[in-house]
């Protein structure tokens, strides 16, 4: 890996990892703290929120995908993965049991949001491991090129 590939990858590795935890891990939760808002108008706040993260998540694992090689390259595979799986199978449940609160029915508790979870801390982990990764590849050439010097 180059300096310059290893570089561009740690900034989309770090640009994943930030638009994913701020978005799933900060904003999703806190905007139900929202004082005097009805919580449909929180869901549909919530829905919005997570197509834009998932749009900009997919922008980032394509670019991923092309920058990156072996073991960080099949970890991104996973991510990928991990995001089609929340999309197809999860999302469709979650949608309709959003639409239902909206509308106000009584929804029964499900385990789809802790698979849900599940899968974007996955994603941290992966995202976390190729940052790793790429730093401790730009730390040795900055610490080769500084003897050699």
């Amino acid at each position: 890996m180059t300096d310059r590939a290893a570089l561009r990858t740690l900034v989309l590795a770090v640009a994943a990892l930030a638009t994913l935890f701020s978005l799933s891990f900060i904003a999703t939760p806190v905007k139900f703290l929202a004082a005097d808002v009805p919580i449909s108008h929180l869901l549909a706040v919530g829905q919005v929120t997570f197509r834009a993260s998932v749009a900009i998540e997919s922008v980032l694992l394509f670019a991923l995908f092309v920058s990156t090689r072996g073991t960080s390259r099949r970890l991104i595979i996973v991510a990928i993965a991990n995001v089609a799986i929340q999309w197809i199978v999860i999302m469709p449940e979650l949608n309709n049991r959003t639409l239902a609160l909206i509308a106000g029915a009584v929804v029964e508790p499900s385990s789809l949001h802790n698979w849900w979870i599940g899968l974007d801390v996955t994603r941290l982990a992966i995202y976390a491991f190729v940052v790793h990764t790429c730093a401790h590849h730009l730390r040795e050439t900055a610490r080769t090129n500084g003897l050699e010097s």
